[in-house]
């Protein structure tokens, strides 16, 4: 049996993760979920935002699927849940597709069709940099080692292979000396792999991505780069709620999936949109060997936004919007009728 650690969260994490499991629960009967409890259900029963023992229960499990966390305020912060997952279990590799589906749901007018595959080292970088603040000033230390560019380099070469063979590597090499770094190990590696590598700074390259997506396969960035264009991109798919995203480490074995949305606590429980969270555990499937699962999800996604029918967050017709858990009966409907 294949088990499944589902962390609900916060906000819109329960709402999104209850329509992901409903789908997983027809496309793949065989997974066996385990319900931990992480952020203020947590905090409030155990103390802390995600136990040790929940942490090591994480880690015995086959997968993770994260909902979101995070209560704008001070009571629940994202790093001491998520960020602790992240960093004990080395979660280093970051993937976040983002995906054409129409023109009609793209936020940017005349774009063709693309795919484009972001690779964001997760575990270094200015987020685990060493902070210092007093009244009048602070700091964040971005820092990188040349073992830990390597390594999630190699996930993004890999990748590329199995796709257009083209990884455009972002950084800010003309200020910055971690980024200078970074780009000279990723250029020596980028030898031992049949991919064309190609860099750009990150101010061009978002400019360049949001007029032409389609002249990009695999883009490979830190940390702090990766989590802003890779929100900032989600105009190309349509919506923020869409993107899915999966972290890895590859030697260990762990991986934990979970919608690039935040918690947005602000929302009511009907409002989300829980695509973004069911392909992530999409994703998942394809990781623990489901492909033709995978697919079938994938496939369904695109026959429910083909239809019409939306949430709140993507353009549409206003009668063919639904609400969260309508999409995900939606979404079990057409994998049903797929069978």
């Amino acid at each position: 049996m294949t088990t499944v650690a589902v962390l609900p969260g916060d906000g819109i994490g329960p709402a999104v993760i209850a329509e992901t499991v409903k789908v997983l629960e027809v496309a793949a009967p065989c997974i066996e979920f385990v319900t931990i409890p992480v952020g203020l259900a947590s905090l409030h029963t155990y103390g802390e935002a995600l136990t040790s023992e929940h942490l090591e229960l994480c880690a015995s499990c086959d997968a993770i699927l994260f909902g979101a966390v995070g209560d704008n305020g001070d009571r629940c912060r994202p790093s001491d849940s998520l960020g602790k997952l992240r960093h004990v279990l080395d979660l280093y590799a970051n993937l976040r597709p983002i995906t054409f589906y129409s023109q009609p749901l793209c936020r940017v007018k005349d774009i063709s069709s693309f795919d484009i595959l972001m690779v964001r080292e997760l575990s270094s970088g200015i987020y685990f940099g060493e902070q210092e603040k007093t009244r009048e000033s602070a700091s964040d230390v971005m820092k990188y080692t040349r073992a830990e560019i390597e390594r999630v380099a190699r996930v993004a070469f890999s990748h590329a292979e199995c796709r257009r063979k083209r990884v455009t590597s972002v950084d800010k090499a003309n200020v910055l000396t971690c980024s200078q770094l970074w780009r000279e190990t990723v250029s020596t590696l980028a030898s031992r792999y049949s991919i064309d590598l190609s860099h750009e700074l990150v101010d061009a390259f978002s400019m360049r991505a949001l007029l032409f997506p389609q002249e990009f396969d695999v883009v490979l960035t830190a940390n702090l780069f990766g989590d802003i264009l890779s929100d900032t991109l989600s105009v190309l798919s349509g919506s923020i709620g869409l993107l899915p995203s999966a972290s890895y480490n590859v030697e260990k074995g762990y991986a934990l999936f979970e919608p690039v949305h935040g918690s947005a606590p602000e929302l009511e429980s009907h409002l989300p949109n829980p695509l973004g969270a069911i392909l992530s555990g999409a994703m998942m499937l394809e990781y623990l060997g489901m492909n033709n699962e995978n697919i079938a999800i994938k496939q369904a996604v695109h026959r429910v936004i083909e239809k019409g029918f939306h949430t709140f967050d993507m353009y549409g017709e206003p009668e063919k919007e639904v609400t969260t858990q309508k999409m995900g009966d939606l979404m079990v409907a057409e994998l049903n009728l797929a069978e």
